[in-house]
């Protein structure tokens, strides 16, 4: 009998949370990450919110960050926001690439609505992208 490999913690985070305004708060996180090895709130607060949303969710997606293990905290910097009056801030580095790949790519294919064998790529559990042929 084949038993399913157990589900990542972000893939499970991932399926309760899409289409939030915390999810596109933790994805564009994730790919400030993945582009510079790195983020603070500050690249939180470049993300538009709704109206409607309470600011106070940039914390909660840099939480979520750390729980799924993609983000670790570094060290401590100024902030380039004059909105906080350059507080000190954390920088947060990327602990997990995979992780943070699978998450977006899990985005994109959920947003062109692609079934997983028509996405070009499938990432295995060592994070290695293998093409589909």
């Amino acid at each position: 009998m084949n038993n399913p490999l157990p589900i990542e913690p972000w893939e499970e985070w991932f399926r309760r949370f899409r289409g939030t305004e915390l999810a596109k708060l933790v994805l564009r996180l994730a790919e400030v990450a993945l582009a510079q090895g790195s983020f603070t709130v500050d690249d939180a607060r470049s993300v538009p919110l709704l109206d409607t949303t309470d600011p106070r969710i940039r914390g909660g997606a840099i939480r979520v960050l750390q729980r799924l293990e993609i983000a670790d905290r570094m060290e401590e910097e100024r902030s380039s926001a004059s909105i906080c009056h350059h507080r000190r801030i954390l920088r947060f580095k990327l602990a997990n690439a995979s992780a943070a790949r699978s998450l977006l790519q899990a985005s994109a294919a959920a947003t062109l609505e692609l079934k997983p064998a028509e996405m070009p790529y499938q990432f295995e559990r060592s994070g290695q992208a293998m093409m589909n042929l």
